[in-house]
């Protein structure tokens, strides 16, 4: 005889799985909101993640949170009556910071304004938005509302981060700058051997010295000033040495993009002579913060060699793109600058076009640098049958890089010219270390 549960016993047994059913749900639910208020978003989205909570506004903050989808937001929910206000307050909070976290700033900044006025908690992204836009000012009341607040207790690292960015960009003076030096054991062979000149050696020893330092004033102004130094040298033992010097006055402004306009008298100077200067106009343009836009015009009114003096126009078009995985950073800079040079004579009239890529890897404080350059040039005259010159240049540097040192401790730089005449035909290797303090 087949025994069937009396509908009492089987409406007691369904009771029973719904309602530990609906107090695991509860107690998950309890955690996450729990997990949530602390911080700890992932934790709260591990415990809910199985159950269709969807319509939940608390549950879809976290979920939204966690996935980096802001569709969930868009739905419609339903509020205690007092807490309405405040609940799609939170959600138009938590619906910026994952556009901000995007770099969708315009759309954050239509919704963010909204409730900016309502409570201090939203002062951080506002400081942020303000500090993108290029509004100092603006910046640093927001980031000083929080200093004042009882948010400060949260998040600390990130807001002192923010505030001291915001406080060196809004400083009357911002100076910045870097030095670099590189000693190298070198096979020599000169680049030029031009008329009388001749130099033969077949090994020295080379360093190279680089600095500038540079110095932005009223950097919250729409338009502010800035002026720089820099340096450049190569050393031998005992042959000519060779410095640049080249100083740089200019307008910037960075104000939800970056233009600006300056000038740069460039000299160079062979051992205790000066051979050459070179005056350079210069304007340009960072439409969006990965591409870049010049227009030069360059003026050499003073070179050893006559004929070469002239005008010098040119385009510069620039793409930096960079790329994170975890603690792993790939990063790519691609230059390129190509112009006419309008000498006092055609052999000296070169075409040229100059492409630069900078190629790096960094891993913590592990950095990989891969560098190429190249410059093509052309002759409309041919000089000791030369018409065309092709100058290379690659380095590879390993490197340990800390936030003001970094020692490249084994450098290797091969450099030449193809030229179509052997008497400008050169290549050599470069091989040492180099050590950079930055500030």
């Amino acid at each position: 005889m087949v025994r069937f549960l009396s509908p009492s016993v089987l409406l007691s047994f369904t009771f029973f799985i719904v309602s530990q059913v609906r107090a695991d749900l509860i107690q998950n639910l309890a955690k996450a909101v729990i997990y949530a208020e602390k911080g700890d978003v992932r934790k709260a989205y591990e415990s809910i993640y199985r159950y269709e909570l969807t319509n939940s506004a608390i549950v879809s903050i976290i979920i939204s949170k966690v996935k980096k989808d802001t569709s969930l937001l868009q739905n419609t929910f339903e509020f205690v009556p007092d807490l309405r206000n405040e609940f799609n307050d939170r959600i138009k909070y938590e619906l910026s910071r994952i556009l901000f976290s995007k770099g969708d700033y315009a759309e954050v900044k239509g919704k963010i304004e909204e409730i900016s006025q309502k409570t201090d908690s939203v002062k951080f992204l506002t400081a942020n938005i303000a500090f993108l836009d290029g509004d100092y000012r603006k910046a640093n009341q927001q980031i000083s509302i929080i200093a004042q607040s009882k948010y400060t207790d949260d998040n600390k690292v990130r807001y002192k981060m923010l505030e001291r960015a915001i406080d060196e960009e809004s400083s009357p003076i911002l100076f910045s700058g870097d030095f670099h030096s590189s000693v190298f054991f070198t096979p020599y062979h000169p680049p030029v051997e031009y008329e009388n000149f001749q130099t033969y050696k077949s090994w020295d020893i080379l360093s190279n010295f680089y600095g500038k330092l540079y110095g932005e004033f009223f950097r919250y102004l729409l338009i502010y000033p800035f002026l720089g130094y820099e340096f450049a040298g190569e050393f031998y033992t005992d042959i000519g040495n060779f410095t640049l010097h080249k100083i740089v006055i200019g307008l910037e402004s960075s104000r939800n993009f970056v233009a600006g306009i300056k000038y740069s008298p460039v000299i160079s100077v062979f051992q205790n002579d000066i051979f050459s200067i070179t005056h350079r106009f210069s304007s340009y343009l960072f439409p969006i913060h990965i591409l870049f836009l010049g227009l030069n015009f360059g003026l050499e009114s003073k070179n050893k060699i006559d004929e070469k003096s002239g005008i010098i126009p040119s385009v510069e078009v620039g793409v930096k793109l960079e790329k994170k995985a975890g603690n792993i950073t790939l990063g790519n800079l691609s230059l390129l600058e190509f112009g006419k040079k309008f000498a006092k004579t055609q052999r000296f009239s070169e075409l040229y076009a100059s492409p630069y890529l900078r190629n790096y890897l960094r891993a913590g404080d592990f950095r990989l640098d891969l560098n190429l350059y190249f410059s093509l040039k052309m002759f409309p005259a041919k000089f000791e049958e030369r018409g065309m010159d092709f100058l290379w240049f690659a380095e590879l540097s390993p490197a340990f890089d800390k936030e003001f040192v970094r020692l490249e401790f084994a450098k290797f730089i091969m450099e030449g010219n193809l030229s179509d005449s052997d008497a400008f035909s050169w290549s050599r290797l470069r091989a040492g270390a180099s050590v950079s303090i930055l500030f």
